[in-house]
């Protein structure tokens, strides 16, 4: 019997934009095949591709389609959106070792072509994700105003072009979004986030599930 979110997780996903401590979705051993899995992946990569480059590939490779269609993480995402909702996006956000590429604070809706903006994402972690090597770090709250003015940044560092702009955001209020790997976070498309770089002898790799 698959878990569904409680009251209180679905409320707080309203109020905050996002939700943790969810129980893992892959034991060791299932993380050990989604490592086994993503390398496999990566061999597929043409010479100076990027694993950011694996986008919407769970259309034609079936270990990544029953990934985005485990029993549990629909179940998670129809206690948020409603039993009527489909897939439509995938891909892989993976921090090499010491390096020191950002995210910059930005709202996922504000890039994509969707009316109106009403998109869960499913963030699973292959490897564990904390402050050290990189985790997603959120502003709690924030996707209740709406899509807000993002400019081109000026972050050279950066893996996006633009950002939210400055004073549309309070970064004090910054929580890190920290996962064993095997386990998941949910997070509103409207939601202000990024990331910043890996500092540790860690990778961190993620994957994106997207639904609307």
């Amino acid at each position: 019997m698959n878990q569904r979110l409680s009251a209180e997780q679905k409320q707080f996903y309203a109020d905050n934009g996002y939700l943790t401590g969810l129980a893992p979705i892959y034991d060791e051993a299932g993380v050990t095949s989604l490592n086994v899995g993503v390398q496999e992946l990566y061999k597929l990569l043409k010479p100076g591709e990027t694993p950011i480059e694996i986008r919407e590939w769970h259309e034609g490779c079936k270990f990544l389609f029953d990934i985005c269609m485990h029993p549990q993480i629909l179940d998670y995402v129809e206690d948020i959106l409603g039993p009527d909702f489909y897939l439509w996006a995938s891909s892989f956000f993976t921090k090499e070792p010491n390096t020191p590429d950002i995210v910059a604070w930005h709202q996922d809706a504000y890039y994509w072509p969707l009316t109106p903006p009403e998109s869960c994402t499913v963030w699973l972690a292959f490897s564990d994700s904390d402050e050290g090597n990189g985790a997603m770090r959120v502003l709690p709250g924030s996707h209740k105003a709406g899509l807000i003015r993002h400019k081109k940044t000026d972050a050279n560092d950066s893996v996006l072009t633009l950002e939210c702009d400055t004073g549309t955001y309070r970064e004090d209020d910054e929580v890190y979004l920290e996962l064993k790997a095997g386990e998941l976070s949910l997070h509103d498309d409207k939601i202000i986030h990024g990331s910043k770089g890996n500092n540790s002898e860690r990778p961190r790799i993620g994957f994106t599930i997207r639904y609307s």
